[in-house]
């Protein structure tokens, strides 16, 4: 996600490193760029929290940082949710927290426009993935069990992945496990109300979105990528889409010899090693299956 951003790589570092103050303080001394602009709004959102903020450990490989004062926080509950959710999450797809991850609430503040990614974002630090959640989000019980479910299977897709994941695949993963199911969009989908786009469309359709003011086109493709995931998961259930993040993230020499020389992404390779589809394959057995979901 940050990835995208122009920013001075002193304070890229540092930020991955999840030394806010240091990041901060070098970023205010070198100035900023107008390209600039949302990287460090994102880096402020982190710091001013980072100065407030407690960290407890929720269970081994799961921390929780979070404004002990936070309107609406009820640590107990909180805490106790998010583990759970976490842990359900992590035993549908045999995670077992090897890599760290922190889950951290956004002072209310910083929920603002100027915010980019005030809805929530997962970022691949160095000594954890680190979840970023609103304030807001603690006052809805039910968007906030969405919201971490989501972001954990970012966590956990990254990790077993390494890292080499598609963009519809992560994402159609996360809304998957969200559990909110069906949509208005698969009706528009199945309908011909919204445009089937290929993978490759599709991936970079989500990634440009992001950057431009168009929720709906986002929200498009999110729907989409969770009918191919949905799609897959009937053919073999959590135990299949682990099996496939497994087989992406591979790094066997001889595995990716034979998909090299065969001309093969890792995606595309991993899908048919799987499923017995191709990508392209994939995409269009989801679209015939879609027009039988019943909605």
């Amino acid at each position: 996600m940050v990835n995208g951003f122009a920013f001075d790589e002193v304070v890229r570092e540092l930020y991955f490193d999840d030394n806010l103050e240091a990041a901060w303080e070098q970023g205010l001394e070198r100035g900023l760029s107008r390209l600039d602009m949302r990287f460090y709004r994102l880096l402020e959102a982190e710091y001013l929290t980072r100065q407030r903020a407690q960290i407890m450990e929720l269970r081994a490989g799961l921390t929780f940082e979070y404004n002990p004062h936070e309107h609406g926080l009820h640590l107990h509950h909180h805490s106790e949710l998010i583990r759970n959710e976490c842990e359900a999450v992590a035993a549908r797809f045999g995670w077992d927290f090897r890599e760290e991850a922190r889950i951290t609430v956004l002072i209310a503040e910083v929920d603002a426009p100027w915010h980019y990614h005030r809805a929530g974002y997962c970022i691949d630090k160095y000594p954890f993935e680190k979840i970023c959640i609103p304030a807001s989000s603690l006052h809805h019980e039910g968007e906030l069990r969405h919201l971490i479910r989501h972001e954990f299977m970012h966590a956990i897709t990254m990790n077993l992945c390494n890292g080499h994941e598609p963009v519809w695949l992560t994402e159609g993963l996360s809304v998957f496990v969200e559990g909110t199911g069906p949509t208005g969009y698969w009706r528009r989908f199945r309908d011909g109300g919204a445009e089937w786009r290929d993978p490759m469309y599709l991936s970079g359709g989500i990634k440009a979105n992001r950057w431009g003011n168009s929720v709906e086109a986002i929200r498009e493709g999110y729907e989409q990528a969770s009918i191919v995931v949905a799609h897959l998961h009937s053919l073999g259930g959590d135990a299949k889409l682990a099996e496939l993040m497994n087989r992406i993230g591979d790094e066997g020499v001889r595995s990716n010899f034979f998909r090299s020389l065969l001309g093969r992404t890792r995606t595309d390779e991993a899908l048919r090693a799987v499923f017995g589809l191709s990508e392209s394959q994939a995409f269009a057995k989801a679209r015939d299956w879609l027009a039988n979901v019943k909605l």
